[in-house]
Formats: C-alpha cells, structure tokens, sequence
C-alpha cells in the first residue's frame, strides 16, 4: 500500500512539472509573454513586425534593423500583476476524500519580465541585431492550506532566450533577416500531498512534493520586411519550435508517518522532452501625415503540438516505481492573436499611443486545470514616449487584460501504459482573472 502511494505521488506531481513547462498560464495566450519591449505595449502589442522603431525589432521582426542607421540599444522591463480567482465546486483530495469549501481561492502574483536589445550597421546593407529576452513563462501561488493544494501550490516557469540575427537590405523595398536562438528554461512546482487513507485512524499533517528541471533548446528564426512607401510597410516574422530535454529533481515527504513509519524525504530524477511552439507574427503599418499612424497585427502560434505530456522519471526498482511514464492529456490548439493601434505624435519629442487585441486561448474547457485557468481574453493598452535628449527615449506602457470567465477541470495526469488516473485527486470550479501591466523603457542611440 506504501510503495503504491509513493508511486501515485510522484506520478501526479512530478507530471505537472512537465504541465508547468509546456502548459503554464503566462500573459499572452497559453504560457507566451508578448511584453519583450514596451514601444508596443501602448498599442497591444500591434504592428510588432512592421514599427520597426527601436532596436526591440531585432526580436520581433530582424529584418527592420536595416531602417536603423546607427547603433542603439534598449533596455525594457515589464511588470505584470496576475489576480486569478478559484472559486471550487469540488476539491478532493489524493484518496478521493471530498474538502469542505471555502469560498473564492486567490492566485495574486507579481512578477517582472526584462529585456534587452542591441542593433549595429555593418556596412550600408549589412546589419547585426541581439535580443535577450524572456518569451514563455508563469509565476502563480496558491496557499498550502488552499483547496487547490493538492493541484497546485507554487508554479514557476523562467526562459531566457539569446536571439542574434544578421539582416540584409537588397534595395529601398526590401530586407531580410535570419538568426538563432538558444533558450534555457527552468521550473518550479509545488504541491502538497495528501494522506493516502479516506478515514485514517489519527489525523496526518499533508506532505509535500517540490520540483525542479531546467535545460537549454536551440532554435532559429526568419523575417522580412517589405517598404511600401516611406509611410507604408509590411513585415512578417517566424520563429522556430525548440525542443527542450529537461531534467531535474522531484523531492517528496510523504505524510505516512502514523501509518508506515519514520516520515522521510526522497528525491528522484524526472526528464522529458518538451517543445516550445513556433510563432509567426504579420503585421502593417501606415502613417497618413507625420502625426497619425495606425499599424495592425496577426499572431499565429503552432499550440497544437501539445497533445498529450509524457513524464520519464527513474526511482530505485526496489521501491516499486520502475520507469514506467505518465501521461497528462493536453490537447491544446493553434491560437491566433489580433490586434489593432494607433499612435499620435504631436511634436518630435513626444508619441501617444492606443491599442486593442483579442487573444485566443489554445485550451480546450474539458482540459483546463489549476495551473492552467487559461482562457480568451482582450486586451487594452495605453501608451507614452518622450525624449529625454538628442540621444535617449523613455517609453512609458500600461495595458490591462478582460479575461472570459472560464470553467476548469482538474483530473491529474493518467499512467501511461494503461491509461487509469494516477490519485483520485480532482478539482473542479470556476476561475476569474485580470491581468495589469506595466512597463518602462529606455532607449539609446549612439551616433
């Protein structure tokens, strides 16, 4: 009974390790993180491949580089405030005991997303752009005494990607850009488990399971952008999958101690093979005079790579675990993201900006968990630059996000080969979210 327990803990918590690598709840749709500058946050994150007005298109769009002719480097931070309300319906513990409820849960999180880029011209048609940035991840909390605790109680994703690219202008229409990308990421998850027995004989404090994995995964990515006019452009941007092999450690205390002996903490090794999806992004620009300007964006992400999450993990024979993987069904779809702004600029040293988006969420409301309360969303963003010298911008962002209230249905993940439920764990409810961000940005230029 003992050995089968451990086997149900570390299958149901170290699987959501992978859950939090490939299906986490960031701020753009999914698990994305669409702030890597601030220039577009006043307009939603609209026209990212086409504006091409400060080294931060070496992220979104390479190939707009080439429209800038001296050297300039960006330095970009956005914080982002997350309130997500649980209210449970139904919470059952790791032996399928059913929690008393307790009202809304709240999953409050503050958490800060930099980013850095640099841009240099080569020769008049050669130019070189780096991009650090930081394009997935998820920060949510829940109480250890919350009746989500048993889903979920700390979730953590961290990536960094090093993005240089090399763009290329062929005449006054057209340039092109190519680049890698080498991305590490890390996780975090904890949750609490629960006694093992429906009706144990002495009341058993919860232990708990503490997970970690971390990797690098390389990529590539291709743009081009295409001058109409000195007024009217066009850009489009595709960046690659990546394939991530992460490993790392899954730490448990089991809560067995009146039931089996000393209570003892054992630490596993856990991998998997998690895929980071490729996204393309189209967008237009067009400036009717020298102070109105509208610009418009497409997003398309390949989301539906995620299908179904395996979970490798290697524990001692003699404990009955073996190596046999668990599976999380996911079942996510492609996302498409639209946006639409428009900025204003009054005199040379100031810009007013507005923008509108709706963002599609790629999970499917059968498969929405704790740790995922994703869902539809618009977006409304406002924005402010202003020069501070010759040779310096500030940008000034601020957008808030209209989630759809959502209905989620936290099952676990399910053994692999014959497909039961790993615990008897599940939580049921219904989840409201707002998101606020921030963001400041400075701008040098070095002639």
């Amino acid at each position: 009974m003992v050995l089968s327990q451990q086997k149900s803990y570390l299958g149901y918590v170290s699987t959501g390790l992978v859950a939090l690598l490939m299906a986490s709840q960031a701020w753009g749709a999914g698990f994305q993180i669409q702030e890597q500058n601030v220039t577009n946050m006043g307009t939603a994150y609209s026209g990212t491949a086409a504006l091409a007005a400060d080294a931060s298109t070496a992220y979104y769009n390479p190939a707009g580089i080439t429209r800038l002719k001296h050297q300039q480097l960006v330095v970009a931070g956005a914080l982002i405030n997350a309130d997500s309300d649980v209210n449970p319906t139904l919470a059952q513990n790791n032996a399928g005991l059913v929690l008393a409820s307790r009202g809304e849960e709240n999953g409050d999180k503050l958490s800060s997303v930099p980013s850095l880029h640099y841009t240099s011209p080569v020769t008049d048609s050669i130019y070189l752009g780096l991009s650090v940035t930081s394009p997935f991840g998820l920060s949510t909390k829940y109480s250890e005494n919350s009746l989500l605790r048993y889903a979920a109680t700390r979730s953590e994703l961290k990536t960094i990607d090093i993005s240089p690219s090399v763009a290329y202008r062929f005449n006054q229409n057209f340039s092109f850009a190519v680049g890698a990308d080498a991305m590490w990421a890390k996780a975090h998850l904890d949750a609490q488990l629960s006694n093992p027995a429906p009706a144990p004989a002495v009341t058993l404090s919860d232990g708990f399971q503490r997970n970690t994995a971390e990797d690098w995964g390389f990529g590539y990515h291709a743009s081009m952008l295409y001058e109409l006019s000195e007024r009217t452009r066009f850009g489009l941007n595709y960046r690659s999958h990546v394939n991530i092999n992460a490993k790392g450690e899954s730490e448990q205390m089991n809560p067995l101690v009146a039931v089996a002996g000393p209570m003892a903490r054992t630490t596993y090794p856990v991998n998997t093979q998690v895929t980071l999806p490729a996204t393309v992004y189209l967008s237009a620009y067009h400036a009717f005079n020298e102070k109105f300007a509208v610009m418009a964006d497409v997003n398309w992400t390949d989301w539906s790579r995620f299908r179904t999450l395996r979970l490798r993990y290697d524990a001692p024979i003699a404990a009955g675990i073996g190596r046999s993987p668990s599976d999380t069904a996911e079942h996510w779809e492609d996302a498409v993201r639209v946006a639409f702004g428009m900025e204003y600029t009054p005199c040379d040293k100031y810009k007013l900006r507005f923008g509108l988006a709706w963002d599609e969420s790629p999970v499917k409301s059968e498969f929405r968990t704790a740790r995922i309360p994703d869902s539809d969303r618009i977006w409304m963003g406002f924005g402010l630059g202003f020069a501070l010298s010759k040779n310096m911008w500030v940008d000034l962002g601020y957008a808030h996000l209209f989630f759809n209230g959502a209905d989620l249905d936290d099952k676990g993940p399910f053994n692999a080969q014959t497909q039961a439920r790993l615990t008897a764990a599940r939580l049921k409810g219904k989840v409201k979210t707002n998101v606020d961000l921030a963001g400041l940005q400075f701008r040098w230029t070095f002639n």
